[in-house]
């Protein structure tokens, strides 16, 4: 797959379990001006609220399946038998504005990002609960295993009783989706973050810590949110 990426064209893949606030955070600094987003490709239906071309680009499975087979997609990920997809135009048309992207995904969706653009992709695996032994003023950075081993890092139950928490006020998300995802991440997710923080994947971890109180919960939020601003100005 050749994009004709540039040495300073950066992708910021924001990953981890659900209700870990990715989303939020992308969109923050999309909003704030910080990165791009793009806009994926997906097969499941549109959700209340949701507006075609600015959510998502909403097309049936076999649409879906056409494209993929093409080569149109730098990355694909099904879950829950829905496919999700970053297109190659909309990368190329957001990097040619020079300014960087961010974007949203799980783990494998990040491992097929890392393989097709390398290290133009700044992979984070966002984490909900604190890890002893880091403040969480601290930016992680993995590339440097001396001070920051990544098994220091590995998720457990804890990080998945927050799921429920998170995401269980969500608009349109009923309680059966909720439950589908507790049970996925848990015995689906958990193991494959493990492995891949095993196997080096993970480039940056940021700490977007839970709280059921808004002041810190906004306040470990902006904490989270400066980090990955320090990491857009990090050279590639």
């Amino acid at each position: 797959m050749d994009l004709n990426l540039r040495p300073n064209d950066q992708i910021l893949v924001l990953t981890g379990l659900s209700g870990t606030g990715k989303s939020s955070l992308e969109k923050e600094l999309v909003e704030n001006g910080s990165a791009s987003k793009i806009i994926s490709h997906t097969s499941r239906p549109e959700r209340k609220g949701e507006k075609e071309g600015e959510d998502y680009y909403f097309v049936t499975k076999e649409q879906f399946e056409k494209m993929k087979k093409s080569g149109e997609f730098f990355e694909s990920v099904e879950y829950n038998g829905k496919h999700y997809g970053g297109h190659n135009n909309e990368l190329k048309k957001v990097l040619a504005t020079g300014r960087p992207v961010v974007m949203v995904t799980d783990e494998i969706g990040a491992q097929e990002i890392k393989k097709n653009l390398g290290a133009n992709a700044k992979i984070i695996l966002i984490k909900s609960t604190p890890t002893k032994r880091y403040s969480r003023n601290d930016l992680i950075d993995l590339s440097n295993p001396n001070e920051f081993p990544a098994e220091d890092f590995k998720l457990t139950e804890a990080d998945t009783n927050l799921t429920n928490a998170s995401i269980k006020n969500r608009q349109g998300i009923t309680e059966e989706e909720v439950q589908e995802r507790v049970d996925y991440d848990r015995e689906t997710r958990l193991p494959q973050i493990e492995d891949l923080l095993n196997e080096g994947l993970f480039d940056f971890v940021v700490h977007n810590i839970y709280s059921d109180n808004p002041n810190e919960a906004r306040r470990n939020f902006n904490q989270a949110l400066d980090h990955l601003e320090q990491i857009i100005k990090l050279p590639i």
